[in-house]
């Protein structure tokens, strides 16, 4: 198995294991994060969350579309600091609209049913990240990048 398929390994049995991650925005140099619902799609290279119109990390994506979204599997135990795995996302975000939207919803429904209500209404906002690249770490001394798209430099 090479390094990417590993790497596709890992986060397809995080992202199985794992529902929710933590969305982070900025606006005028303000960081602000926020626990979403997500699913993955296009063979990983997307993340689908939805979010309300009227929410602070809306009106920041509106303002900066570079995101980090952050993905782990933390027991808060001690043996975290050599079990765990964390993956941070990074890339742009778009709204999905027109009939993309019903293909972005489908695997988030399927992941989260119960959102069924909040993902109909007309003040939500159905977002896909593009991802750039994930880092993933293993504990405290595993570090790996899979860059899939050619994103902005940090």
């Amino acid at each position: 198995m090479n390094d990417i398929q590993e790497i596709q390994r890992l986060l397809s049995e995080l992202f199985d294991a794992q529902r929710f991650g933590v969305l982070a925005t900025e606006n005028d140099g303000q960081p602000h994060t926020s626990l979403m619902a997500f699913a993955p799609t296009d063979g990983l290279a997307s993340l689908v969350f939805v979010t309300a119109r009227h929410t602070r990390k809306f009106d920041n994506m509106q303002r900066n579309r570079r995101v980090a979204f952050l993905i782990d599997n933390r027991a808060n135990r001690t043996t975290d600091t050599r079990k765990a795995v964390a993956v941070m996302a990074r890339g742009r975000v778009e709204e999905v609209v027109g009939p993309e939207k019903n293909d972005a919803t489908e695997p988030y429904l399927k992941r989260h049913p119960s959102l069924k209500t909040f993902v109909a209404s007309p003040d939500c906002a159905v977002i896909r990240l593009r991802v750039d690249v994930y880092e993933i770490v293993k504990g405290i001394a595993s570090v790996r990048e899979w860059r899939i798209r050619n994103g902005p430099a940090d």
